[in-house]
């Protein structure tokens, strides 16, 4: 066992030699988000660009801390550049999420909203008691006129006809 050890190190060491130049000439460590374990919102969520956007540390994925509820649209325009021509925290680049990833903030324990005690997204009441759903990417297969959406009073996802308005979610 001490030879794989040994050459796991040596492995290692080559990788880091190889990658820091290419990050700017930094070694950066990144944890890999683990799904065996359940952080408390204190400890899962971060704050990021300038507060505008929160990183979440079981998935490893950043999400805009305050989505926009204000302009409901159709699933098409949506996914069609929604969240590619959104700017938050300064940065472009942000995507239209799939059902399983919205899913990953859902803690089916709370109500109203059904995200863990302690989230730090910032909703407004019509978000709460659910009159507003949000679109997911993901496309219903037998209907493509339909699409999945969630809603966080229950977060419950639903089937929704595509041409019906909704928020959107980025990360």
């Amino acid at each position: 066992m001490r030879i794989v050890n040994e050459e796991m190190s040596w492995i290692h060491l080559l990788m880091i030699l190889l990658i820091t130049p290419v990050m700017g000439g930094c070694y950066q460590s990144r944890s890999i988000p683990s799904w065996d374990q359940k952080l408390k919102a204190e400890d899962r969520f971060v704050l990021v660009l300038d507060d505008e956007a929160v990183l979440d540390r079981e998935t490893g994925l950043v999400w805009e801390r305050v989505p926009d509820t204000e302009h409901l649209v159709e699933w098409e325009v949506a996914v069609g550049g929604g969240c590619y021509n959104k700017k938050v925290g300064g940065r472009k680049g942000w995507r239209f999420p799939a059902l399983y990833e919205v899913q990953t903030l859902v803690d089916p324990s709370q109500s109203a909203p059904s995200l863990p005690t302690g989230h730090p997204f910032i909703l407004n009441s019509s978000v709460i008691n659910g009159s507003i759903g949000f679109w997911t990417a993901t496309e219903q297969r037998q209907n493509g006129s339909m699409a999945e959406a969630i809603t966080f009073s229950s977060g419950n996802n639903f089937l929704l006809d595509k041409p019906v308005g909704a928020a959107f979610w980025c990360v």
